[in-house]
């Protein structure tokens, strides 16, 4: 299997495979899935096949005709999205499903929130908000919030609700006093507050990051060695699609290069959070 990716994770075993060919890419993986399953077998391991299934990303893959996998003669199941790590990934990487998924389980805390605000001190409240709502919306907010504002606009909508009936607002509350007053971020800012986080890991704690990420963005200074003010900005490539341009590796150099500098050079990864925060909330009024 020296063109797959094996990942493995407690008692879960992912493939990935790519291939321009949809053909060679269904032959290719039926080897490596015959390959798995020998191995499973010799280490006394079981595979559950009701379980197994497969997904295919890409753009294109539509238009194609799909061929079919097998273990042991039995055919696996071709599903739109899958979970991985607690994402629901969607074979069109739109994350609609893993959107839907987020918002089924903030919902039932409409009526809940509605019974107990009266009952509890605004301390308490805040922390319920950021112990059952915040939590599930930061999780692989990276990921999923690199889509378009309308996929994102009923989980948003529904998060302004709940702060609203948390802080015990009318209907009409600007939605930037209710971020101000728990100091939060609406999820489109919440993307971006833990991207520049992630690149800000990157500048200043490296070693803290797993070794894939070492050289993950290009300094412009190791391109080029012009002495200008932004030698050590990020270098950002020449992207063509929309696709292209909500990617971390490119959305992510650009945000970090339009930091002000005062807040670029904070080493400090508490006062950056802050500072960082209240800019993007500054931002919106």
């Amino acid at each position: 299997m020296s063109d797959a990716k094996l990942k493995l994770f407690a008692d879960d075993t992912n493939l990935f495979l790519h291939d321009s060919d949809l053909t060679k890419l269904f032959s290719s993986t039926n080897i490596c899935m015959s390959q798995l399953c020998d191995w499973f077998k010799v280490n006394k391991l079981s595979l559950n096949l009701d379980k197994t299934c497969y997904t295919i990303f890409g753009l294109t893959h539509k238009n194609m005709t799909a061929d079919t996998l097998y273990i042991n003669d039995k055919v696996i199941q071709n599903v739109a999205s899958c979970k991985y790590l607690g994402i629901l990934i969607d074979s069109d990487l739109k994350w609609v499903e893993h959107i839907k998924y987020i918002y089924n389980k903030l919902i039932k805390f409409v009526s809940i929130f509605n019974k107990i605000r009266a009952k509890l001190p605004s301390d308490i409240l805040r922390l319920t908000y950021f112990a059952f709502v915040h939590l599930h919306l930061l999780y692989g907010i990276e990921i999923y919030g690199n889509t378009t504002t309308n996929h994102l606009s009923k989980l948003l909508v529904l998060n302004n609700r709940l702060l609203r009936i948390l802080q015990h607002k009318p209907f009409k509350t600007h939605t930037i006093d209710l971020y101000n007053t728990y100091f939060t971020l609406p999820l489109q800012l919440l993307h971006t507050y833990q991207i520049l986080i992630f690149i800000h890991r990157y500048v200043h704690h490296r070693h803290e990051l797993p070794v894939i990420f070492s050289t993950y963005f290009e300094e412009k200074q190791f391109i080029h060695h012009h002495d200008t003010r932004h030698k050590h900005d990020f270098h950002t490539h020449i992207v063509r699609t929309e696709f292209d341009k909500r990617s971390i590796k490119y959305k992510g150099c650009k945000l970090w290069n339009n930091l002000p500098d005062d807040i670029e050079a904070i080493s400090s990864y508490h006062s950056f959070r802050f500072r960082l925060k209240k800019m993007l909330l500054q931002s919106l009024e």
